[in-house]
C-alpha cells in the first residue's frame, strides 16, 4: 500500500495526527480512548510499517511518576539493568514502570503538512488515468486542510477541491465563487468528512454551466474520478468526432491484462473484465 493510502482511512490519520501533536511522543494508553484495542494495535502496525510512527519505551519512576529514561527496545532496557544502571530513587531500570510510546518521524510530519499525503492520492489517481504531471496545476496555499486543483483533460478543464474535512457551506460559496470565474468543464469537490447536504441543495439550485462531481469517501476516489475523466474525453471525443468517441475506461479495458495490472494495480481479477 502507498504510503499516503495508509492515511486515506480518517481512524489512522486521526491516530497519526494525535502523535504529530505530541511532538515529542505520545505513551500508548492515550493515544485513544474510542478504538478497541485490537483495532488501536492494527492502526499502530499500519504506521510503523509506512515509516510514520517509531515505537520506543519510557521508563517511569515509580516513586515520583516522572520520566527517567527512554530507549528503543525492551532489550536494551534489560541490559541497562545488567551494566548497573539505577533510578535516582535507587531502583535498577528493569525493576521500574515501563511504558510503550510513539513518535513521529519526519516523513509523517512532512504527508500531514498542508494535507500532503492527499495531494499525493490525488496525484497518483490522476496519473493511472493517463493524466501527466504536467496536466495537472496545484496550489497549497488556501489553508493547511485543503488542495485546490486545475486539470487539463484533453483540453477540457477540471477544477478540484480535496478538503481534508467536512464541505460546508461557507466552503461551497467560495468555491461556487471561482466556478463563476473560472467556469470549468467539471467541478469535483472532495471531502475526507463528507459534504453537507445543504451544499449539494445549493449546486442543484445554482445557476451554472459547470458540472458539480460529489466525492464524499476516498475509498470512491479511483472510480469516481475515472467516470468524470471519462465523460471530459467523451465529450472532447464527440467534438472532434465518432472516430475518437473511446474512453479511457474502454481503451483501458482493451489492453492485454498483464497491462491493465500496471495500469491499475489495485483492481481484481473481478473487476477487470
Amino acid at each position: 500500500m502507498a504510503m499516503a493510502e495508509v492515511l486515506e482511512d480518517q481512524a489512522v490519520r486521526q491516530i497519526a495526527l494525535n502523535v504529530k501533536s505530541a511532538g515529542g511522543g505520545m505513551l500508548a494508553e492515550e493515544l485513544s480512548k474510542s478504538l478497541k484495542q485490537e483495532e488501536l494495535e492494527g492502526i499502530i502496525e499500519q504506521l510503523i510499517e509506512a515509516h510514520f510512527i517509531m515505537r520506543e519505551y519510557a521508563i517511569i519512576c515509580q516513586k515520583t511518576q516522572k520520566q527517567i529514561s527512554r530507549v528503543q527496545t525492551i532489550e536494551a532496557i534489560d541490559k541497562a539493568a545488567k551494566l548497573g544502571f539505577v533510578c535516582s530513587c535507587g531502583r535498577p531500570y528493569s525493576e521500574e514502570s515501563i511504558k510503550e510510546l510513539f513518535r513521529p518521524t519526519s516523513e509523517l510530519k512532512r504527508m500531514l503538512d498542508k494535507s500532503l499525503w492527499a495531494t499525493a492520492r490525488l496525484v497518483s489517481v490522476l496519473g493511472k488515468l493517463g493524466i501527466q504531471d504536467s496536466q495537472i496545476l496545484l496550489n497549497l496555499e488556501e489553508g493547511p486542510n485543503e488542495v485546490d486543483a486545475a486539470v487539463d483533460v484533453d483540453g477540457l478543464f477540471l477544477m478540484i477541491e480535496l478538503k481534508d474535512d467536512e464541505f460546508a457551506m461557507g466552503h461551497a460559496y467560495r468555491f461556487g465563487s471561482r466556478v463563476s470565474i473560472y467556469k470549468p468543464h467539471f467541478a469535483v469537490i472532495i471531502a475526507t468528512k463528507g459534504i453537507a447536504p445543504e451544499v449539494k441543495d445549493h449546486f442543484k439550485r445554482a445557476d451554472q454551466k459547470s458540472k458539480v462531481v460529489d466525492i464524499e469517501h476516498l475509498n470512491e476516489l479511483d472510480r469516481a474520478l475515472c467516470k468524470v475523466v471519462d465523460e471530459a474525453r467523451a465529450q472532447r471525443a464527440s467534438e472532434r468526432g465518432p472516430a475518437c468517441r473511446k474512453t479511457w475506461a474502454e481503451l483501458y479495458y482493451t489492453r492485454p491484462p498483464d497491462e491493465q495490472a500496471k495500469a491499475d494495480p489495485g483492481a481484481t481479477d473481478e473487476q477487470r473484465p
